[in-house]
């Protein structure tokens, strides 16, 4: 494995980086798995293991939030349990999306 993508880039304003009515959050959990090798062994990853803080690890977090308002003692999102995730294949269809109006 090369390495894990989050979508997007994170908000620096020092940077120069500000995200717009498309991009205002990513609150979505996606993320590209960046694999290298033969295309027949790639193409037999069907599940990704997600482990749980229980084994040590770090937690993924359903999207949400607490939104514009949140309210004090109201608990708006919670660690994921381990899973195995299936995988989309994008090798045929990388399923990009564009802004431009086409």
């Amino acid at each position: 494995m090369l390495g894990l993508a989050d979508l997007g880039q994170r908000l620096d304003p020092d940077a120069g980086i500000y995200y717009d009515d498309c991009y205002n959050e990513d609150r979505d959990n996606y993320i590209d798995i960046i694999l290298t090798g033969d295309e027949a062994s790639v193409r037999n990853v069907t599940f990704v293991e997600i482990p749980a803080p229980e084994g040590g690890y770090s937690a993924f977090f359903n999207p949400g939030g607490p939104g514009p308002e949140p309210f004090d003692g109201v608990r708006y999102t919670a660690p994921g349990p381990a899973d195995l995730e299936p995988v989309i294949i994008a090798l045929d269809d990388p399923m990009r999306v564009s802004r431009s109006a086409r």
